[in-house]
């Protein structure tokens, strides 16, 4: 068929045209526009218009979630750059129930959550605010807004997303870690459990974006909620590890954050850091014994002589009240 010729659709009166489409849902819009080239510029601003006011809006919420391809970035920022002219809020909080617990979002943290560079970059050129808030539970900031500051316990930013993500995803593209250049005010800023971006990339062993913290900020003192230092995650994360490649990783993490950013091995003077780095590799000790234990106790070992190397005392109470020795 030759699109470039009215379809039947497209002979019916202009006003009766106009009548059908503000009948019609957002999803029948859609196939409309889709079916009727014709039809298109009459439809797409009456779509996006009813999709900014229904409940959720969808248009941005699927630019935002959608796989960045090729054949779907020029789709992404279109999408986007509609749903904004017609009413759309790049900045607006959404829901999600999990478990009987509500957490929010908007749609930068999903879009950063899903990898979605196209769509990251677009909704900030959009106006999209990087300090945005999702809270855990049953915080809301629509609900409570006085309650909305990025330095409040279970807010969860930009940052919080980027840095659970995959090693994986900041070598195939080194420009995620601009957003930790940017965006310093909120490096070290902890969602409720007192992770800040550092202890979430111990977890995941991302020594690449590890370093890009520190360099910009990152507190290599700062404690969790159970009173460990990012140095002792680092520790309990190797000591716990099978696989001796990602020990070897953990290693590296280790000895950079003693020797090229000083992280503390003892004499804490901090009442919240409950252990010692010592204490939490002897808590760490498989047992039984693993079979590949020489390799392991080997590597822990390797630890351990650092750590004394640069000042640790095995006889240093920790907090609670215990050596390494009485743990041991």
């Amino acid at each position: 068929k030759d699109r470039t010729k009215p379809d039947q659709l497209s002979n019916i009166q202009i006003e009766i045209q106009r009548n059908i489409i503000q009948r019609l849902s957002v999803y029948t819009l859609g196939r409309l526009a889709m079916v009727s080239r014709f039809y298109y510029g009459l439809a797409t601003p009456v779509q996006y218009k009813k999709d900014a006011c229904d409940e959720p809006p969808r248009a941005i919420l699927w630019a935002a979630s959608c796989t960045a391809t090729p054949d779907t970035k020029k789709i992404i920022k279109k999408v986007l750059d509609l749903a904004v002219v017609y009413g759309g809020n790049v900045n607006r909080i959404y829901p999600l129930i999990v478990s009987d617990k509500i957490a929010t979002y908007t749609p930068l943290h999903l879009a950063a959550a899903k990898g979605n560079k196209t769509a990251a970059k677009k909704l900030l050129k959009l106006g999209a605010d990087p300090n945005a808030l999702g809270w855990e539970f049953f915080r809301d900031t629509l609900f409570s807004p006085s309650m909305a500051s990025p330095v409040d316990p279970g807010t969860i930013n930009l940052l919080h997303i980027l840095s659970a993500l995959p090693k994986e995803k900041f070598t195939k593209d080194a420009s995620l870690l601009l957003y930790f250049r940017n965006l310093p005010q909120l490096i070290n800023i902890p969602i409720m459990a007192g992770l800040t971006p550092l202890f979430l990339s111990i977890h995941r062993g991302n020594d690449i974006l590890l370093k890009e913290i520190m360099t910009n900020g990152g507190n290599i003192e700062d404690v969790n909620y159970i009173g460990r230092t990012p140095l002792m995650q680092a520790i309990v994360c190797c000591c716990m590890k099978e696989d001796p490649e990602v020990r070897i990783c953990y290693k590296g993490i280790i000895s950079n954050m003693i020797e090229c950013f000083n992280a503390k091995v003892g004499n804490l003077g901090d009442a919240d850091v409950m252990e010692t780095p010592l204490i939490c590799i002897i808590k760490e000790l498989p047992t039984p014994l693993p079979t590949d234990w020489k390799h392991r106790i080997q590597d822990i070992k390797e630890i351990i002589d650092l750590l004394l190397k640069h000042g640790a005392d095995i006889n240093e109470v920790s907090n609670a009240g215990f050596t390494m020795l009485h743990v041991l």
